[in-house]
């Protein structure tokens, strides 16, 4: 199949492949090609189309507690102190 575009927009294509160290010309344009075919049938991607997360307003209501042995200096654990 042969797609038919301008000589004026093929003329910029290969300017700005030319600019962009694009060698396969054909291949570019294909891929654009293919990348604007999805951006049509699916829409884009942005932060704007991602639902936002809400925030957590709950408040912690049990405290976190920890039990840890007293230990001193020397790593002797349940030091008494006098």
């Amino acid at each position: 199949m042969k797609i038919e575009i301008t000589d004026k927009l093929y003329t910029d294509i290969v300017e700005y492949c030319k600019m962009n160290n694009i060698e396969d010309v054909d291949k570019f344009i294909k891929r654009i090609l293919n990348q604007g075919f999805a951006t049509e049938k699916w829409g884009t991607m942005s932060d704007t189309n991602t639902p936002k997360k809400e925030p957590i307003t709950e408040p912690i209501t049990e405290p976190i507690t920890e039990k840890k042995d007293n230990i001193d200096l020397y790593g002797e654990r349940n030091v008494r102190k006098i």
